[in-house]
């Protein structure tokens, strides 16, 4: 009897902290000089899971959530979330910022590789303009992630305070590709090209059949049936490779 009667005091523990307002479940304080949320206040046994934290912070505690803990290295705006009803529990607006995250730029390679980070950051809080490939990132930066494939100016912005991060200057404009024009078959055949070119980053006009090419340029890719005249452009930096004609 005892024991039942310990399990309903427990699940109504659970019930009465699912049920309530999440306000009244935990409170934090938030402190804008260094760059904090402290829990003022919290039921018992609430797990930092139920939380979650969206924006750039550095660290946030794992396991029963106790009064005075902190959620720290708090930078822009940082929401919170209960996980329980999917409902928003605060939101806190710290300093205008900017995360410290150092890159290295290989020309030679046409890279962007991060070498360190100073706070939790989502590659989607980044806007990357310019002609780059970002489609082999993760969801949170981090050290060794690689930006492949850039061409020009790439600039680099951290979206949530428009801040300037960095701007790069690559020599090459566009992706080395050489092609040759076979006018007897009617084929534009590659050569050689650079690595990781995609095939819908290149636009091609005039009448020709594309079927047999796969997702990147690659050696002895073979464009055929080509009549009338052949264009090549790369669409990321809206530059020609060349035009082609066929009798």
């Amino acid at each position: 009897m005892i024991l039942i009667l310990l399990l309903i005091f427990y699940s109504g523990c659970l019930d009465s902290n699912t049920n309530k307002k999440p306000e009244s479940i935990i409170q934090f304080t938030a402190d804008d000089v260094n760059d904090t949320l402290t829990v003022a206040h919290t039921n018992p046994n609430l797990l930092w899971s139920s939380i979650v934290v969206e924006g750039t912070y550095t660290y946030k505690p794992n396991g029963t959530i106790y009064v005075g803990e902190e959620i720290t290295g708090c930078k822009g705006t940082i929401t919170l979330i209960w996980v329980n009803n999917n409902t928003l529990l605060d939101s806190f607006q710290f300093n205008e910022y900017k995360p410290t995250i150092e890159m290295q730029m290989d020309d030679l390679n046409n890279t962007i590789t991060v070498i360190s980070t100073d706070a939790i950051v989502v590659w989607s809080d980044l806007e990357i303009t310019g002609s780059c490939n970002i489609s082999n990132l993760g969801t949170y930066i981090t050290n060794g992630d690689v930006i492949t494939r850039c061409y020009g100016e790439i600039t680099i912005r951290y979206k949530p305070t428009n801040a300037l991060l960095k701007s790069f200057s690559f020599t090459q404009s566009t992706p080395n590709i050489v092609f040759d024009a076979n006018d007897t078959n009617d084929t534009l055949r590659i050569v050689n090209a650079d690595g990781n070119i995609l095939w819908s980053d290149i636009e091609i006009t005039g009448s020709c059949n594309t079927s047999s090419l796969g997702v990147y340029v690659i050696a002895d890719d073979k464009i055929t049936h080509c009549s009338g005249e052949i264009g090549l452009r790369y669409i990321p930096t809206n530059t020609y490779f060349g035009f082609y004609v066929f009798t």
